[in-house]
């Protein structure tokens, strides 16, 4: 089974493991303004590091799974401002970064031999964060649901339509009843636009547990 997408981002924590968590204890999520926070990333597994990015800055990246496979990320260390550091992140990786809104996307640059990796483009990327937002949102609309206490991982196709088609929970949350409320609320989902015809299917997602206060999830907010 391919896995067409992965979201890291305000709704996607950190996976917790110990690798990709150290240094993150201390961090905030980073201010509109993209003011330097504190970052301690080590060199890791690609995934991970960019899962730690997510859970220091609050940001939203979105990517190709696959062009994380078999790649590891430099170090990031310093205070640094959240566009630096996912450059400083990617170095040596042969990937480029693109800015979207409050959203970072990663694409194989040009030049990279792995370049056939990856089918997702940066013409994809709004999409899929219409998809992460539209999800997120119906997932906020039920105490059971909301992200922020519970892991799982789903995979799932978009019709023409914009439908949410064969929607699979790949694992559970631990527990049955909102494992049976998240498949149900993907099923009668709908996109508001049509995906693009030449996106890559199907599409994954995994979400973390993480306070919603600090990601801004469902309407929560830091005010700071």
């Amino acid at each position: 089974m391919r896995v067409g997408w992965l979201a890291t981002l305000s709704l996607v924590a950190a996976l917790g493991s110990a690798e990709s968590a150290v240094g993150q204890t201390d961090a905030r999520p980073v201010g509109r303004d993209g003011a330097p926070i504190s970052f301690d990333i080590p060199a890791q597994p690609l995934a991970h590091a960019l899962d730690a990015y997510s859970a220091a800055t609050g940001l939203m990246v979105l990517y190709d799974s696959r062009l994380a496979e078999e790649r590891r990320s430099t170090a990031v260390s310093g205070e640094l401002a959240p566009d630096v550091a996912i450059r400083v992140l990617l170095e040596g990786t042969g990937l480029a970064v693109f800015s979207a809104g409050r959203a970072f996307g990663i694409e194989v640059e040009p030049s990279d031999p792995q370049s056939g990796t990856g089918d997702f483009k940066a013409a994809d990327m709004p999409y899929l964060a219409l998809v992460q937002r539209t999800i997120q949102r119906v997932f906020c609309e039920r105490e059971k649901t909301k992200p922020g206490q519970y892991r799982a991982a789903l995979q799932f196709r978009i019709g023409a339509a914009g439908e949410i088609m064969s929607p699979d929970l790949l694992s559970s949350t631990g527990d049955r009843q909102r494992d049976l409320m998240i498949v149900e609320a993907l099923g009668r989902l709908r996109v508001p636009l049509n995906p693009p015809p030449s996106m890559a299917q199907p599409l994954s997602m995994i979400i973390s547990p993480r306070p919603l206060a600090q990601s801004g999830d469902c309407g929560f907010s830091d005010h700071r």
